[in-house]
């Protein structure tokens, strides 16, 4: 009949379904002078959480909820817990839990198939120690408050049951505790080759040869087809020096036991705190630190660096969120009518700038360190999150490891965090230590790729009239970024079409024709002054059968065939050598504005680019003419097709190709 709601730290806000005869407000049982009618409301300038407030309505005793009070700076500053002890501590003999659940009137832990333990509470922080040795045993808690109780898992908890139904205590002291670093140098972002990958599709076709398919397990086999290595192998083979995988934290798509009957990539997270258990072939507490831990190791063995992409900007379902169920009304963006902000377009936006919430995004991201010893984070939808989150966040991880990398989707998505405070592309000055997808490399290289514009062509697509000399030096002279170092060139990754199908739609070519447009395209990305990121499967004109977004479409749409990389086994070579010339060479490594305006020119001859780096020349051919370069003296040939040194006077260009050339000493 009423409800009364604490909107504020001066505001109330009243429901009711009948008029109002009468209303006083008490606290701790003593009467209080107010005001309701839209002014001020006097008791609660002392900011007193601690006091006991209920009205009298019409006879009836009403106790008020707090409801978007806790969207006040005025909360965020007073309940703000800085401890690195949240979540379940494991000890032989006890464990402690603290949780964080200001507005609740009481938190009990329920330990599955024991009891449950009343928490103390200071200020916003709940916690007890119970003392018995709780060792893989299950819980939740159970929050009470003035309008319904709700039980849930712990936000912080390094493991769940299938499906998230309860968290797992663990002791971290089982955890896999061998560290294997790369062998390898980085000392800047260009010096990275990032290769995206998702662990289903790496092994989940039948011509992968793999006895346990689409599981990180996948990834420890040794397997062929027709000799040709798969899976793992094939990773290896390949020489670039990230791998970034798709989402492997938990997500709620669907049932985790009916992994094989359904498809998601993961941009649907339930919780941060523990990785999806239908990854695992046999799902247990301790499986989900351990496995993915000796994964990592196996890659840093082989000198592979490993990214993982992560999704703090939206969760698949509000009511499903840890943090919501304990502090309702606090974890999300709410637009003026108090709807869900949607600029995620999945519902809802994580309120990154509330300190909480950044502290959970920070601790998160630095357990992904500590715990898996991880190279760096790709930031799904980065412009969602508040520059100061990202600015905390980068500081922190670069202090754990100094050679880690962050980087990820800088749009300007419609949200209500104002422009100023997001982490674009716009704002890259204030994020120098980020890189950003640069759509702008994507856009004049392959051509626009929403389906709206999908017969556009990019330079390497045979439009000569596309910006190629500003994206070749990371978008950095043109004042799209600050620096190159910030530009992740590319032009295909896991959403939109590959490559191959947007040819296959744009252009009335052979397949000979459009796998030299793929390699003169990869060139120019492995050669280009910034971070080159490939999509698995672009480097042998991978497929989706035309689907332009297939995040929940079958294994038979999105599995890697290994029949392509025999076919195209020489885009893969032509792949190795470009990898194995950046290595080598630093001059396609370059870092800063102001080395690129002293080392970087351009030339343009009939309809082909001359992109002149230090003592190099890079003959660029995007057409189906034939031309030749004289030198009048002797240069080094290092690559034509394929990697090929040997001293030269002049060179024949042949049609949509890259020839490179270097100052013979």
């Amino acid at each position: 009949m009423f409800k009364v709601y604490i909107d504020g730290i001066r505001k109330f806000n009243l429901e009711s379904e009948v008029s109002i005869n009468e209303i006083e407000l008490f606290k701790n049982d003593k009467k209080e002078e107010f005001i309701i009618n839209g002014k001020e409301i006097n008791i609660l300038t002392d900011y007193d959480f601690g006091g006991f407030y209920y009205f009298i309505i019409n006879g009836v005793k009403v106790l008020p909820i707090y409801r978007y009070i806790v969207l006040s700076n005025e909360f965020d500053d007073y309940f703000y817990y800085d401890g690195d002890d949240l979540g379940s501590k494991y000890h032989s003999s006890y464990t402690d839990f603290k949780v964080f659940a200001p507005t609740a009137k009481e938190v009990y832990v329920k330990i599955i198939d024991d009891e449950k333990y009343l928490m103390n509470k200071d200020r916003g922080v709940h916690f007890v120690r119970i003392e018995k040795n709780l060792e893989n045993y299950q819980y939740l808690y159970e929050v009470v408050f003035e309008n319904k109780t709700i039980q849930t898992i712990d936000p912080y908890s390094f493991a769940t049951t299938r499906n998230a139904q309860t968290s797992i205590i663990l002791d971290e002291s089982k955890f896999e505790k061998e560290v294997i670093k790369p062998n390898t140098e980085f000392n800047n972002y260009t010096d990275a080759i990032i290769y995206e990958v998702s662990v289903r599709d790496i092994s989940s076709h039948s011509n992968s040869n793999h006895l346990i398919k689409s599981k990180f397990e996948s990834l420890f086999e040794t397997t062929s087809y027709f000799k040709y290595p798969t899976g793992y192998d094939y990773l290896k083979s390949l020489g670039f020096t990230h791998i970034q995988l798709l989402p492997i934290f938990d997500f709620d798509s669907y049932d985790e036991n009916e992994y094989y009957e359904n498809y998601n990539w993961g941009y649907d997270p339930i919780q941060y705190s523990t990785v999806e258990g239908s990854y695992l072939n046999n799902d247990s507490g301790y499986n989900r630190v351990n496995i993915f831990r000796e994964l990592v190791n196996k890659f840093h063995k082989d000198n592979i660096r490993v990214n993982l992409d992560v999704v703090f900007n939206h969760v698949y379902k509000v009511e499903n969120f840890a943090y919501e169920k304990l502090v309702p009304y606090y974890s999300f963006r709410l637009n003026e009518d108090n709807s869900y902000s949607n600029g995620s377009f999945c519902g809802n936006e994580v309120r990154s700038e509330a300190k909480m919430i950044r502290k959970y995004i920070i601790d998160m991201c630095l357990r992904y360190i500590k715990i898996f010893d991880i190279d760096g984070l790709r930031f799904d939808l980065m412009g969602l999150l508040d520059i100061e989150t990202m600015q905390k966040l980068s500081e922190k991880c670069f202090e754990l490891k100094k050679e880690f990398m962050i980087y990820g989707e800088g749009w300007n998505m419609p949200s209500t965090l104002p422009d100023h405070q997001k982490s674009t592309i716009d704002n890259n000055y204030q994020l120098k230590n980020i890189a950003f997808f640069n759509d702008k490399f994507r856009d004049n290289l392959k051509g626009a790729t929403s389906l709206d514009n999908i017969m556009d062509r990019g330079y390497g697509l045979g439009d000569l009239n596309k910006d190629i000399e500003n994206i070749i030096v990371g978008n950095c002279l043109n004042g799209h970024f600050y620096s190159n170092n910030q530009s992740i060139n590319y032009v295909e990754c896991h959403d939109n079409m590959t490559l191959f199908d947007k040819m296959n739609v744009a252009l009335n070519d052979d397949y000979y024709s459009k796998k030299s447009k793929a390699n003169l395209i990869m060139a120019i990305i492995m050669l280009s002054q910034g971070i080159p990121f490939i999509h698995c499967g672009q480097e042998f004109l991978r497929t989706k059968q035309g689907k332009e977004n297939s995040y929940n479409l079958p294994d038979k749409i999105n599995a890697i065939d290994y029949a392509l990389t025999i076919k195209n086994s020489d885009s893969i070579q032509f792949f190795k050598d470009l990898i194995k010339i950046r290595k080598k060479y630093s001059s396609f490594r370059i870092v800063g504005k102001e080395e690129i305006e002293k080392r970087v020119s351009f030339e343009r001859h009939y309809n082909y680019l001359i992109y002149k780096v230090d003592d190099f020349k890079v003959f660029i051919n995007p057409t189906n003419e034939t031309y030749y370069y004289d030198f009048n003296k002797e240069m080094k040939l290092i690559f034509q097709g394929k990697i090929e040194e040997k001293i030269i006077t002049n060179i024949k260009i042949d049609p949509i190709s890259v020839v490179i050339v270097k100052e013979y000493e």
